[in-house]
């Protein structure tokens, strides 16, 4: 008799695992539909010029899905677009620790730019060219911090550079 309760209670513990983790399957795929319909929402709202509106959709993304890189890339840049540098910043150092991606260094080195927190700016440029040495855009943005910097012999080999890549990629084509 014991042995069978114990059996039945066995059962309904699992039953009960089971029903939860449907449960927080459920939860997930709903948060996920919301977040990809603020995404699609923002996106939206970039091209028709309402950066403040699609700053408000990326955010309801988030709130949905907090742990998406690109979600926090998108905010970012859409914060950059907002002149909102130091948000801009945040965002994007949140979308590089979720995933490093070349982009996301280049686009938080030009918040650091427009912000003129050009050592920030450099060190940035710099991971983006490191991660991605094929980016021509990369060594010109990088070229533009040094000339702030008063690196004029760095700021040129990093636009002849560019232009060598520009170059190459044209003959490719």
């Amino acid at each position: 008799m014991r042995e069978r309760a114990y059996l039945i209670g066995l059962v309904v513990a699992g039953l009960a695992v089971l029903a939860g983790l449907h449960l927080w399957r459920v939860r997930q795929e709903n948060h996920w539909a919301v977040a990809q319909a603020m995404l699609e929402e923002g996106t939206r709202r970039l091209r028709a010029g309402d950066l403040r509106g699609a700053e408000t959709a990326f955010t309801r993304a988030l709130e949905a899905d907090g742990d998406n890189d690109y979600l926090y890339l998108q905010r970012g840049l859409t914060r950059l677009g907002l002149s909102e540098y130091t948000a801009a910043v945040t965002d994007l150092s949140r979308s590089i620790a979720l995933q490093p991606r070349p982009i996301a260094y280049l686009h938080r080195c030009e918040a650091h730019k427009s912000a003129f927190h050009y050592r920030e700016a450099l060190r940035d440029c710099s991971e983006a060219i490191r991660r991605d040495p094929g980016d021509s855009a990369a060594y010109r943005l990088r070229a533009a911090v040094r000339r702030a910097l008063g690196d004029a012999p760095g700021a040129q080999l990093d636009e002849q550079h560019s232009a060598e890549l520009l170059r190459r990629r044209q003959l490719k084509y």
